[in-house]
């Protein structure tokens, strides 16, 4: 039997793909602009029209809905919550485009690393259980807390709690900040 197919072979070609989990599932972060609630309290983020969150926006985990329980995979997020060091930070990989009618959009994510604030996890991973909230963008290696260069209706919704984005996957890409001249501190949530 010189070209006879080895049996597991040909039984792993039958079988049906296991489901990607967390630690094999490429980076997404899920964005989300939230309108005000019943009450009409806080920013409408589509008081201007579509909302555009730009390039390289940075998030830090911002806590886990109250009805979830953590996943063993978004547990490191939530320990050191009141500090801005020890959690991960995530960019997004491109510029995404939120409407009314479509207030989620979807990016590739990559872990922002900078030893000076404690950012050191480059694969960070989630089941898309935990929030995160944009702090600022990330521009030419260098990290932005007043969102220099995105629209004042991004601006807005962004300080006024209004974005909120979810991470699914693990982050297989690396952004490094450029400290040279940096002298600024993320603000807290």
């Amino acid at each position: 039997m010189r070209h006879a197919i080895p049996l597991l072979t040909l039984l792993a070609a039958t079988l049906p793909a296991a489901p990607a989990d967390a630690a094999t599932e490429r980076a997404v972060l899920r964005v989300c602009a939230e309108r005000p609630g019943s009450l009409g309290i806080g920013v409408d983020p589509f008081a201007d029209g579509p909302l555009t969150v730009p390039e390289r926006t940075m998030f830090r985990f911002s806590g886990v809905p109250f009805h979830f329980d953590l996943h063993p995979t978004d547990s490191r997020q939530a320990e050191g919550e009141n500090s801005h060091h020890g959690h991960p930070a995530l960019v997004t990989e491109r510029a995404l485009r939120l409407t009314p009618a479509h207030p989620c959009a979807e990016a590739p994510a990559a872990a922002l690393l900078s030893p000076r604030f404690g950012w050191h996890e480059a694969h960070v991973s989630g089941t898309g259980r935990a929030n995160f909230a944009p702090h600022g963008l990330v521009r030419h290696g260098r990290f932005d807390p007043g969102y220099g260069g995105a629209s004042a209706a991004f601006k807005r919704a962004a300080v006024g709690g209004r974005i909120r984005a979810t991470l699914r996957g693990t982050t297989e890409r690396t952004l490094h900040l450029v400290h040279r001249d940096l002298h600024v501190v993320p603000r807290h949530r």
